[in-house]
């Protein structure tokens, strides 16, 4: 981390993340497919890790036939019941290797990740990575965050998980006091140079604008913004009018991120 910055690049697409900024407030992320194979790990080990015998099959059909209602089973013999095919005998497998693969390899408790919000950050405004790909080919803008601010702060009527992700480790599918969240701050071992932090916290926290889910910042939390080669001129001069009208913006620093005139780098 470059001492207490840290930058949150966006596309900002329809101008939302400074719509977001001027109404005190910062655009989340909501969508963990960048991490979701690995989220979901478990499950391409159901085939391998918990073969299917007859005699499962047969015990998962008893226990559906049992929990037939009565009438039914007075009119569909446990026999007739067995030797159904089709969607009735895949759904039957299904279970089966969800019951097995539940007792032989322990997933992560995914169904909270869909009450569940982040901030993706770095600890460098000069990241190829995150100017092409999470700010749409350079048209998008850079914001410096504070984190000694209040936004990074956990309450017990917030709680919220901030720190770098890890590259590559082990599993960690339990959740503890000091680690609510554990595997939305991993990461794969590709990634790793970009030395990413990260802000969990519940949606709850935020609020919705058009169908958008921000959280409420305070005016300590921004401390500049940046734009780049391909960010549109009426973006920029959104943001030069935003430092010298608006008296919360008087103080941060504003500039455009663009390459080296000498090397193979990008420069402020």
């Amino acid at each position: 981390m470059n001492g207490s910055k840290l930058y949150l690049y966006s596309d900002n697409l329809e101008n939302q993340c400074l719509k977001a900024i001027k109404n005190n407030s910062i655009p989340v992320t909501t969508d963990f497919d960048f991490i979701s194979i690995f989220l979901n790990f478990d499950q391409w080990w159901l085939g391998e890790t918990a073969p299917i015998s007859e005699a499962d099959i047969k015990k998962e059909q008893q226990s559906q036939y049992d929990a037939l209602p009565e009438n039914v089973r007075n009119f569909l013999p446990f026999s007739v019941f067995e030797q159904q095919q089709g969607k009735v005998l895949e759904s039957i497998q299904k279970s089966v290797k969800a019951k097995k693969a539940a007792s032989l390899v322990s997933g992560y408790a995914t169904r909270i990740h869909a009450k569940m919000a982040m901030l993706r950050l770095l600890s460098t405004s000069v990241s190829h990575h995150a100017w092409s790909q999470w700010a749409n080919q350079y048209s998008g803008i850079c914001v410096v965050v504070n984190s000694q601010s209040d936004l990074f702060q956990s309450t017990a009527q917030s709680p919220r998980q901030f720190g770098p992700v890890t590259y590559g480790g082990h599993h960690h599918p339990a959740p503890s006091k000091q680690s609510p969240f554990p595997e939305l701050l991993l990461d794969h071992q590709d990634y790793a140079n970009l030395s990413e932090w990260r802000l969990v916290f519940p949606k709850s926290s935020c609020k919705e604008v058009q169908s958008n889910l921000q959280l409420p910042i305070s005016n300590s939390a921004i401390s500049g913004i940046y734009w780049s080669v391909n960010t549109p001129e009426r973006v920029i001069e959104d943001i030069r009018t935003m430092k010298a009208q608006d008296m919360r913006f008087r103080q941060i620093e504003v500039g455009c991120v663009k390459p080296s005139k000498d090397q193979w780098k990008l420069v402020l």
